[in-house]
């Protein structure tokens, strides 16, 4: 199936967000580098329910933040799992060539 374009219309069929909603439009799920590297040192010195308090106190409010706690929870527990799954594999990985040595 081939889709041909006939006409482009320019004006928005609906009405845009509001910037004080921009946090929970999708292409705003991503947490920035920045906020994970710090949220890594407050976790790291045991700060760990204040993290997202931290944030919006540097940002000014929670828009100013861009994201959602539970975008940041999610990013965190990603990085969780993937840590803990590479580490096995490295544990599996030793287990192995010390067994064949």
């Amino acid at each position: 199936m081939v889709w041909v374009v006939t006409e482009f219309v320019t004006e928005h069929s609906h009405k845009l967000s509001h910037r004080n909603m921009n946090q929970f439009l999708r292409l705003h799920r991503k947490v920035k580098d920045c906020d994970i590297s710090q949220v890594k040192s407050l976790q790291s010195v045991g700060v760990t329910s204040q993290v997202m308090d931290h944030l919006v106190d540097e940002a000014g409010s929670y828009t100013g933040v861009g994201h959602m706690k539970k975008y940041l929870q999610n990013c965190f527990d990603a990085i969780q799992r993937s840590s803990t799954f590479h580490n096995s594999d490295t544990d599996a990985l030793i287990s192995y060539m010390t067994a064949k040595a």
